[in-house]
């Protein structure tokens, strides 16, 4: 199908848009985007962590240990953690709802991200902070729990929910039930949490000498 069969298509179907659309904002997105938060709020309460958990109406999710904040928002911690949507500019992505890395069907890949925020322990030169990190001792350790490095120096373990069970867990009211991909990549951050804890003290005394 050329782009002028497209665009007419997509003319005369217009109304199915706005009611898709209409859907996912007041139903769909909502319902979502609440179970996704509130799975990632409770093993981070259950660590004593604290940090923002609305994905739908502050558009993001992060959380971090206490001994890490530097002030209360996420740009006043030396490190944390982050629901996190990378690309790494291998392809030009273009999406409009978070919903679609989720599901993967992006370039973009949605995941948890660790973050060590530069002005806060030294501010080394991005590629000073990448090299650091991938010549401390845990480095190999967290890429065999399933975490790569980006482009920008993050950690980022990536997941990926089913389109389809999460269709079918919506219309049964179950949504939880679909999100165990994002449940088993938290769960392995959290078990790397010891390793994230010395790769942030060592970098302190490494950046601030």
């Amino acid at each position: 199908m050329g782009s002028k069969e497209a665009g007419s298509l997509i003319i005369k179907s217009m109304f199915v848009f706005e009611e898709v659309f209409r859907e996912y904002l007041d139903s769909v997105g909502p319902a979502v985007y609440s179970e996704i938060s509130a799975l990632i709020e409770k093993p981070a309460q259950h660590e004593k962590w604290t940090g923002s958990f609305d994905l739908w109406e502050e558009d993001e999710v992060w959380f971090a240990p206490l001994e890490w904040a530097e002030d209360g928002t996420k740009e006043d911690f030396k490190a944390y953690y982050c629901l996190d949507y990378i690309n790494d500019g291998k392809v030009l992505d273009e999406y409009l709802y978070h919903i679609s890395p989720i599901l993967g069907i992006t370039a973009t890949q949605a995941g948890f991200s660790f973050a060590l925020e530069r002005k806060y322990i030294g501010n080394p030169k991005v590629g000073d902070l990448k090299k650091f990190c991938q010549n401390h001792r845990n480095y190999d350790s967290l890429i065999g729990i399933g975490f790569r490095q980006t482009s920008n120096g993050k950690l980022f373990i990536p997941f990926k929910v089913d389109a389809t069970a999460l269709a079918d867990a919506y219309a049964n009211d179950t949504i939880v039930d679909a999100l165990q991909p994002i449940a088993d990549a938290l769960e392995k951050l959290r078990n790397a949490h010891p390793l994230f804890a010395e790769l942030v003290a060592d970098a302190e005394r490494s950046f601030l000498k």
